[in-house]
């Protein structure tokens, strides 16, 4: 058994040796792509008023922004709505908050009508399809990968 082992090596010694540098390099690749995507994945939140960028943050670092009339500004942890006072009244002003805490957003309140932007799903960097939108106020939340 041993012998007709050997003989088939002999015999077939550069099919061997290109089957093993295929194989080498195709463990390599794997390799290479499983680190890249371990290190290299940065996830980022874009808000968009009207199509156009207003925000664009990472979504590993927890903050809390406003957004007021389609311009963002970072707030703390504890803003909310009626702490605003009159200026998030929707009569005066069209006012959204934005929170991103451990690996995702979502809208936290808002004075739109419908509160449909706050009821949508949470996106994180493995879900991220369906965007965070408010049509009444005009903006768009989504996730871009690198």
């Amino acid at each position: 058994m041993k012998q007709k082992i050997r003989s088939f090596i002999k015999s077939h010694r550069r099919d061997c040796l290109l089957g093993l540098a295929v194989l080498f390099l195709l463990l390599g690749s794997a390799a290479a792509l499983y680190f890249q995507r371990q290190v290299g994945d940065k996830s980022q939140v874009v808000v968009s008023f009207q199509g156009t960028e207003i925000l664009r943050t990472d979504l590993d670092k927890d903050q809390k922004y406003i957004i007021e009339d389609g311009t963002a500004r970072e707030t703390d942890f504890h803003t909310v709505l009626a702490s605003l006072g009159e200026e998030a009244y929707p009569s005066n002003h069209n006012v959204n908050l934005l929170t991103i805490k451990d690996g995702t957003v979502y809208m936290s309140e808002s004075n739109c009508p419908g509160l449909v932007c706050v009821s949508m799903e949470p996106l994180t960097s493995d879900a991220y399809d369906i965007p965070i939108v408010c049509l009444p106020h005009g903006l768009l939340v989504t996730i871009e990968t690198s």
